[in-house]
């Protein structure tokens, strides 16, 4: 009796696994139909990254006991362990874009100058992207996307909103990915946390009673106010930047983003 017990409890948990990975799965059935990703190289780097992960958390685990920990055969687990990854860099013209809304938050203002040795355009590209791109050809490429105004000695900040050009899966792809990173990584170390004093502010607001037809107007009205709190977190990240090169420390900061208007046209409501 106890041992039948044991199995009905064990069936939840099984299932709960099969959600899971299921869920995972879904998510990547997504990615990698939406940016044509090659399954064969997507499980090689999945076992490789299982691997390594496996190894980071355990560092005294033996060959063995990483083989019983990820299910992969112990033969080959120095490939995953030396299997090289490949990065997604940020586009130089996106991180001179950064250093410019930084300068122009603290300095309250909307221009910069084009040249000189020290706060401009000019002393932003040498610092940020040395001897990569010549400042000329960047300003060129801000102005052309809309982040930049040419104003002859200045160049006027227009919108800082780098969105990656739709022929651009590499840098769509940049963006999906580093969200959905950071997402995890919170959501994972929230988990951990006893204590509440440490967690990660996190949080989902959200509601299944509103008709589709008015997600247009929600979407209008909440893209203010998150964008009223995003210029405040900037405010307050301002404040304790260090006059030091952009990536010495690891990023810290806030997502805001507004998720389920896909669905405004959702052929199941009525529309008025």
């Amino acid at each position: 009796m106890h041992s039948l017990n044991g199995q009905q409890q064990t069936k939840p948990k099984i299932a709960l696994k099969q959600a899971i990975v299921q869920k995972l799965a879904q998510m990547a059935a997504k990615i990698s139909l939406r940016y044509n990703l090659n399954l064969n190289a997507f499980i090689e780097y999945y076992k490789s990254d299982l691997v390594k992960q496996a190894k980071k958390n355990n560092p005294d685990y033996s060959l063995v006991e990483l083989s019983c920990r990820t299910g992969i055969d112990r033969r080959y687990l120095n490939h995953y362990l030396n299997l090289q990854q490949t990065s997604i860099k940020y586009p130089k013209s996106k991180l001179v874009l950064n250093e410019i809304k930084r300068f122009c938050n603290k300095n309250r203002t909307q221009h910069i100058q084009k040249y000189g040795p020290f706060q401009s355009f000019e002393s932003i590209c040498e610092s940020v992207v040395p001897g990569a791109l010549t400042p000329p050809s960047i300003a060129k490429e801000l102005v052309r996307l809309g982040n930049l105004i040419d104003k002859g000695d200045k160049y006027q900040l227009a919108v800082f909103s780098y969105m990656p050009e739709d022929n651009s899966n590499e840098q769509q792809f940049r963006i999906l990915t580093t969200e959905l990173n950071r997402l995890t990584n919170t959501a994972i170390y929230n988990f951990e946390q006893s204590d509440h004093t440490n967690k990660q502010f996190q949080r989902n607001v959200f509601s299944t009673q509103i008709n589709p037809q008015n997600f247009n107007l929600i979407k209008h009205e909440c893209t203010q106010v998150l964008n009223d709190a995003k210029e405040k977190v900037e405010n307050i990240l301002l404040q304790y930047e260090e006059n030091i090169s952009p990536d010495t420390y690891p990023a810290f900061g806030a997502s805001f983003f507004l998720f389920g208007y896909e669905n405004h046209q959702d052929k199941g409501n009525t529309k008025a």
